[in-house]
């Protein structure tokens, strides 16, 4: 009897030692399958930053990459139609081409790619895109894209990560929204996209601040670059124009003894666009001979 009662314990403890080492390894690979998978989204959100650093800088540097002697910083490439990463010339969001490929080619970042092998996708709001669909681009014009609750959004990075069960035909230089993204839709004034970080979808934004904030950094270099080499060359500086609130009626001449106000563009630069434009024409003394700073 007492044999018995021995083996029986055996059994139990037997049994509860499986059910532990049972319980434990299915914990440890739960823990980590969350491991790999965190691992997973760090490295891709890694490449997403890169390719919305290389955006903001592209923007920034558009009028040294733009043929339009007056295109001004703040632009933003076209996406690619293909796996080739070359920006399209020309896109609208009303003829459907502002979302496709992040254009990694005319960026030259090289291929990105997320963790689950994929080209990264990137959709411009229409307003900011090539070519602007008003010819100006300033710190006032609105993104038009919106993610979950967030708006003023200028462009949007996505990584599409690895298909779902109804995403069966990717393939190369396959551009099928719905092949390769969950998340999207369209704006609450049906001018533009909206997006939404859902299924496997991982997505990165930039808001009209965050690229306006760089771009008003570079007119801000620029503006004192030529106000020094017009100094350079009157050995002064300009007076100043007086504020007006309605720019449609500034004259933008220079008025003696003016040291507050809106810089004098009639006097010291002969073309200074809306869209930041960063080519100025000096004229010594105001009625001088012309040059260019580019």
């Amino acid at each position: 009897m007492m044999s018995i009662r021995k083996q029986s314990g055996s059994i139990l403890l037997t049994l509860m030692l499986v059910i532990i080492v049972a319980a434990s390894f299915t914990l440890v690979s739960k823990l980590n399958a969350s491991s790999r998978a965190f691992v997973r989204r760090q490295s891709t959100m890694k490449i997403l930053q890169q390719a919305k650093a290389a955006l903001i800088a592209y923007a920034v540097t558009y009028p040294e990459r733009s043929a339009d002697p007056t295109a001004g910083p703040g632009i933003l490439p076209c996406p690619a139609s293909n796996d080739s990463g070359v920006a399209i010339s020309n896109c609208s969001y009303g003829g459907g081409t502002t979302l496709a490929k992040l254009p990694w080619a005319t960026l030259d970042t090289g291929q990105l790619k997320d963790e689950a092998g994929e080209l990264l996708w990137y959709a411009v709001t229409d307003n900011y895109r090539t070519p602007l669909p008003s010819g100006m681009v300033n710190d006032d014009v609105p993104g038009l894209i919106t993610v979950g609750g967030a708006d003023d959004i200028v462009a949007v990075i996505i990584a599409p990560g690895a298909p779902t069960d109804t995403q069966g035909n990717r393939g190369p230089n396959n551009i099928t929204v719905n092949q390769y993204l969950e998340g999207v839709g369209v704006n609450g004034t049906g001018n533009d996209y909206s997006f939404t970080s859902s299924g496997t979808d991982i997505l990165v934004y930039i808001t009209r601040r965050e690229l306006m904030r760089e771009v008003e950094k570079r007119v801000s270099g620029d503006v004192v670059n030529a106000l020094k080499s017009y100094q350079a060359d009157t050995g002064v500086f300009p007076w100043l124009t007086a504020f007006d609130p309605d720019p449609a009626t500034t004259d933008y001449d220079a008025a003696v003894n003016t040291r507050e106000g809106s810089l004098a563009f009639n006097d010291i630069n002969e073309v200074f666009p809306s869209q930041f434009s960063v080519s100025w024409d000096f004229r010594s003394g105001g009625n001088g001979a012309a040059f260019t700073l580019m």
